[in-house]
């Protein structure tokens, strides 16, 4: 019969109390001190050899804990790697180290990087960046976050591969290592890298980051010389969180950079509706910076012409190009109204013209009442004129020599006419009918 079937008969065959107890007597001294021999004999029930270890305490066995953290029961291996982190023992956390490097269980990693990260020595940056590359985001996390405590320069560069591999990922969880990552790289001081930071967040797909990016760039930009700060600046200004671009906008006002000027006018057609107040007076704002104070007459003139002007700019950029062309078509319309309205002008004029003219050349009434008494001016006139009075006959039959006929007629062969005659002979064709 072989060993393993030895073992195992010795498993199912029936034992007394007494004998288990001396067994378990026996396997709690083999794990405080176990030989190698020992424990690859006694290993074999994982959840036993935690619960003895676990009740032995600080003088439990690290190196056996430390297996069980790379065996196949991942609850086993996250309580064994939490019991060393939980132990005064110092040979127990000086396991911590092997299990973040060969643990496969993530959960162990996690316990053991967090205890590595509450004693922050300097010696374990090497290990920090090497879990940069873990699988599991919660230990990149941790790791990010012992690279800032430990604040070493080396960490720079790793620090910031892991920003672009990160940011790549897909996922709909935030992204606390790309987070830790970005505070990390602030407490650094890597001033001289915020665009490459920046960059890595607006190519990827990195959630929740907008606020750890605005305070990198909050804390870092101004530390560097203001061209170069500009110069930054002015390349975020496209970037996809709003919560940058506006410290960006802000800071360029502040810091009243002309060469920021038109960056700041292209970016009104595409900015938010949250944003673009802000846009046009950090624009007025830097104008006004900009500007030598007036000395004469003229020079306030010339100022508030060009602060006008910097207002019309920033709303007629503001527009969108339906609104420009509307705008734009408002001055040919007018245009129009006026040479109609003046063409209906000239047309009444020329009538009015006209009419006068027509006026000019017909008589004027003066001239008619002349004429009419021109016409009656002559010597009858004037003899009807000198007659006041005139003298009527009371009887104009009284003079029989007016009654008489002041011509004689012939009445020869009137009587030959007589009215039978004259009826008898009266036709048509007579000459008497006539």
């Amino acid at each position: 019969m072989g060993l393993i079937e030895i073992c195992l008969l010795s498993l199912i065959s029936a034992q007394d109390p007494a004998t288990q107890q001396t067994a378990d007597t026996t396997y709690a001294a083999a794990l405080q001190g176990p030989t190698a021999t020992t424990l690859t004999t006694l290993a074999q029930n994982p959840r036993r050899d935690l619960q003895l270890a676990e009740q032995a305490g600080a003088a439990a066995d690290g190196e056996l804990l430390r297996k069980l953290t790379s065996g196949p029961n991942p609850d086993v291996a996250s309580r064994a790697a939490w019991l060393l982190t939980q132990s005064s023992n110092a040979e127990h956390r000086s396991q911590l180290p092997a299990i973040v490097s060969s643990s496969p269980h993530p959960e162990a990693r996690l316990h053991a990087l967090q205890a590595v990260r509450q004693d922050a020595d300097v010696t374990s940056t090497a290990l920090a960046i090497a879990a940069l590359d873990d699988d599991d985001r919660r230990v990149r996390t941790i790791a990010a976050q012992l690279l800032g405590d430990l604040r070493r320069p080396a960490a720079i560069d790793p620090l910031l591969k892991l920003l672009g591999k990160s940011s790549e990922l897909e996922n709909n969880e935030s992204s606390t290592d790309v987070q830790a990552a970005l505070l990390a790289l602030t407490d650094l001081g890597a001033s001289q890298h915020l665009l490459r930071m920046s960059t890595a967040i607006d190519d990827g797909q990195a959630v929740g980051v907008a606020e750890s990016l605005t305070y990198a760039f909050q804390t870092l930009s101004p530390k560097i010389e203001v061209k170069a700060e500009t110069t930054v600046l002015v390349a975020v200004l496209n970037h996809k969180e709003m919560m940058l671009r506006r410290y960006a906008i802000d800071r360029l006002a502040e810091l009243n950079s002309t060469i920021a000027i038109a960056a700041l006018e292209s970016r009104l057609e595409n900015e938010t509706e949250q944003l673009k107040p802000l846009l046009e007076a950090a624009i007025v704002k830097i104008q006004k910076g900009s500007i030598a104070p007036a000395k004469t007459a003229f020079d306030k003139a010339a100022a508030n012409a060009r602060v006008v002007w910097s207002y019309t700019t920033s709303w007629w950029n503001g527009l969108t190009p339906t609104q420009k062309a509307t705008l734009g078509a408002l001055p040919l319309a007018l245009i129009w109204l006026l040479w109609l309205s003046r063409s209906v002008a000239l047309r009444r004029s020329r009538d009015s013209d006209a009419i006068a003219t027509v006026a000019l050349v017909q008589p004027s009434d003066q001239y008619l009442e002349d004429q009419g008494d021109d016409f009656y001016d002559d010597e009858e006139g004037e003899e009807y004129e000198e007659c006041d009075t005139f003298e009527i006959d009371d009887n104009p039959f009284d003079d029989q020599d007016d009654l008489q006929p002041q011509t004689e007629y012939d009445t020869s062969g009137w009587e030959d006419h007589s009215e039978d005659n004259f009826l008898s002979n009266s036709t048509p064709e007579n000459e008497t009918f006539r």
